[in-house]
């Protein structure tokens, strides 16, 4: 298969970025819960969840940490519950953005869009389903 190796490696590094993310969104889903909390400190929670999201931005190779960081800032003010589109947690999860993240890489290289696709849509898949499990109980958070 033509360029096989450069299509293993951007597999890699998109698995690599779908960890980040799902990383962030465990961070983010401690963020929405101790929101419920009587002792809750927006401000504090705020820096703190913004330090965390920082640590783990030190470790993606395509994000761009800064407009990051301000995106996230917007998102604290997002109310939507969970399950919501327009949710930050599903703009976390989204396997467009990550797709979007490496659109200029995959389309450089010939006939790499579905083996891309096909390898990082099954890892993301699972990834999601075991999140979801573990950590989303849409009937008992109540965002």
């Amino acid at each position: 298969m033509k360029f096989e190796h450069t299509k293993n490696l951007i597999i890699k590094l998109m698995k690599h970025e779908c960890d980040v993310n799902y990383d962030i969104a465990r961070i983010w889903l401690k963020y929405l819960e101790n929101k419920k909390s009587e002792d809750f400190s927006d401000e504090f929670a705020r820096i703190c969840i913004s330090g965390e999201i920082e640590k783990i931005l030190k470790s993606s190779v395509i994000a761009h940490k800064d407009h990051y960081m301000e995106w996230i800032e917007g998102e604290f003010d997002n109310d939507l519950p969970i399950s919501s589109s327009g949710s930050t947690i599903t703009a976390l999860l989204d396997i467009d953005n990550l797709f979007s993240a490496f659109d200029n890489t995959i389309e450089e290289i010939e006939g790499a869009e579905v083996y891309i696709y096909e390898g990082i849509t099954k890892y993301h898949d699972e990834k999601d389903t075991i999140f979801r499990k573990t950590f989303v109980d849409t009937s008992g958070i109540g965002y």
